[in-house]
């Protein structure tokens, strides 16, 4: 379960008129090249926001039951999944993460592996932080 906290230092990014309440290039999560690569349609962004941690956690535990196998096929179709999505939503580090975990697949070390997707879990955790923080900011700002 995430922690919930809050940051309401968030700079304002002025997009075709409208004032958007987004982290310019975070670590975590680049909303403003989300938003620019969507036409700035915050409405499709939350709801992406919303499906796409799920998708790719579901991905993270195709790897973790790959690894168990030892499935070199199945390490390399998911992860391969979850550095697209993860590199369209802009999930920098997540994406550099995946990186370096397809590039540990034909060491096949099942420690650095399990250590690699052990990372990219706890850095999936800081991008739903980052949506929760953003989704909250966004709601309070409707008030």
């Amino acid at each position: 379960m995430i922690n919930k906290f809050l940051n309401t230092d968030y700079p304002q990014i002025v997009s075709a008129g409208t004032e958007h309440p987004v982290k310019k290039l975070n670590q975590h999560l680049d909303l403003e090249n989300l938003l620019e690569n969507l036409d700035s349609e915050v409405d499709v962004v939350m709801d992406l926001l919303k499906i796409i941690p799920k998708q790719l956690l579901n991905d993270m535990n195709s790897l973790e039951e790959a690894i168990r196998r030892n499935n070199v096929i199945g390490l390399k179709y998911s992860i391969h999944n979850l550095i697209g999505v993860s590199l369209n939503m802009y999930f920098k580090q997540l994406t550099e993460l995946a990186r370096m975990f397809e590039l540990e697949i034909e060491n096949n070390n099942r420690q650095v592996l399990n250590e690699l997707l052990a990372e990219m879990v706890l850095e999936m955790k800081m991008v739903e932080q980052e949506i929760a923080d953003f989704e909250i900011q966004r709601t309070n700002r409707a008030v």
